[in-house]
């Protein structure tokens, strides 16, 4: 066998092949093509049902962004009467310290002297008769 017999021998195979493979290989791509529009389908539904779930979540997540506010706000408050609170108690705690600095000697008697102005004026507060 020649080279020249041979070359004509693989042209005559390929020519005879070559459609049956172009045939076999549009085939494939056919049902790769409707399998691909039945798997877009698919998806396409899968994804109008995670939009209708995510739009069910839109309410719920909606109170809780509110209610993190709400926290927030409460926590902020709290921050800010604690803080009163102290600078009060501060305060408070300077003015004893003045008033026993002042009155050193008789400490004593400026206590009792302060109780017996504050009996006094609870006393004398109408309000406090409504409550009896």
């Amino acid at each position: 066998m020649t080279m020249e017999q041979l070359l004509y021998m693989v042209s005559f195979i390929a020519k005879c092949l070559l459609p049956v493979l172009g045939v076999v290989l549009l085939v494939y791509i056919i049902l790769f093509v409707k399998e691909l529009i039945i798997t877009l389908k698919e998806v396409t539904k899968t994804l109008s049902t995670v939009d209708e779930q995510v739009k069910k979540l839109d309410a719920p997540l909606k109170t809780a962004e509110d209610l993190s506010h709400t926290v927030d706000q409460l926590h902020e408050g709290a921050k800010q009467t604690c803080k009163k609170v102290v600078d009060n108690t501060k305060e408070s705690v300077s003015n004893i310290r003045s008033f026993v600095n002042e009155n050193k000697g008789s400490w004593k008697e400026a206590i009792h002297l302060k109780m017996e102005g504050l009996k006094n004026r609870v006393k004398e507060d109408p309000s406090n008769e409504s409550e009896s």
